[in-house]
């Protein structure tokens, strides 16, 4: 689905001169667009606005205006990034010479990555650390694919100077076996798996420690 068809050009846009009305305290937005002869002003958040004052227009909050918006060329992973950078579930989308389309809602760009195959595909998700230095996604699909699994996505979850945290979701032959040469070639297996014979290994022998020190 093309995010840009859920844009809505009404939803919690607000004229720079006219009073919020009172369906403003009904909105679950975090921020209301502004707009003035439909030109983009600002975005006002919710918690800049004095709501016990009547008689309130976004004019009278112009120093608290913030200025963030989306560009219908972006990708969605762009645009899902403006949302998380500014924290907010409303993001206004400017067209061609920055004219305004509308506003975007966070929960339909949440139902389109839902809709992808990296998400809506049965696979199984490994997640996996290694040091920064040592770390290539080369090597780490070479890796996966030479054990005939299929990389459905991956993404980097935590990076530091010491490491780089990583999820991959593919589809696989057998698990224990590619988490075992994970291993071998020095990536930590963060995730838990019912296949991983290590983990079930490790259990066992704390087990029986457990029981030799109780004797």
């Amino acid at each position: 689905m093309n995010w840009l068809s859920l844009v809505n050009p009404d939803a919690d846009v607000y004229n720079f001169d006219a009073n919020f009305e009172s369906e403003i305290f009904k909105s679950d937005a975090s921020h209301f667009i502004i707009t003035e002869k439909d030109q983009f002003k600002g975005c006002l958040s919710r918690e800049a606005l004095d709501l016990s004052q009547k008689d309130i227009s976004p004019k009278d909050f112009t120093n608290e205006f913030e200025i963030f918006f989306g560009q219908s060329h972006q990708n969605i992973l762009d645009i899902f990034s403006l949302f998380a950078n500014h924290q907010t579930n409303r993001l206004p989308i400017l067209g061609d010479h920055h004219t305004f389309m509308g506003v975007l809602h966070l929960n339909d760009i949440f139902e389109i990555i839902s809709e992808t195959n990296f998400i809506s595909n049965k696979a199984d998700t490994i997640i996996i650390r290694k040091s920064s230095i040592d770390f290539a996604y080369s090597e780490l699909f070479h890796l996966l694919e030479s054990m005939n699994a299929k990389i459905l996505g991956s993404f980097i979850s935590d990076h530091n100077s010491d490491f780089v945290e990583v999820f991959i979701k593919i589809k696989h032959q057998g698990l224990n076996e590619i988490l075992q040469s994970l291993r071998r070639f020095k990536y930590n297996i963060v995730s838990q798996h019912h296949e991983d014979q290590h983990e079930i290994k490790l259990k066992e022998h704390s087990a029986y420690l457990d029981k030799y020190l109780n004797i």
